[in-house]
């Protein structure tokens, strides 16, 4: 699901350039209705994960998952606060994603120096309940 047409295009290139066969792409707002049912897993990458929660609980089948990806702490503190007050859903963790470059060569393999950090989270949550 998507609702900006530039991130829309960019997605449908890169479907068509991996050859991937089992995506189905959508112009649609996650935070209005998810068409499908009986989904096995929800990933979500949108500023505000927790306006999505109802929706993906009606989505999900009984020990589906919904996986936030946020950058920033408010917004996962909101969509854990958001999933741990709705009784469809039990919430698992959350883990800090952290890329650091590293220099290879030869046998000198090392973290790069000057790296410049980004970090990201994923949270789970698992559906328990219909």
């Amino acid at each position: 699901y998507e609702i900006r047409d530039d991130f829309f295009d960019i997605v449908k290139s890169n479907i068509e350039f991996l050859g991937l066969k089992n995506i189905k792409l959508k112009k649609k707002d996650i935070y209005k209705e998810i068409d499908e049912k009986n989904i096995d897993v929800i990933n979500l990458d949108v500023p505000e994960p927790w306006n999505a929660i109802e929706n993906c609980s009606k989505a999900l089948k009984p020990g589906g998952f919904v996986v936030s990806y946020s950058p920033s702490v408010p917004q996962v503190t909101d969509f854990v606060n958001a999933v741990r007050k709705n009784s469809s859903f039990v919430y698992i963790k959350t883990i800090e994603l952290i890329e650091r470059e590293w220099e290879v060569e030869e046998r000198k393999v090392r973290p790069k120096s000057q790296g410049i950090g980004h970090s990201g989270f994923l949270s789970f949550a698992r559906k328990v309940a219909k």
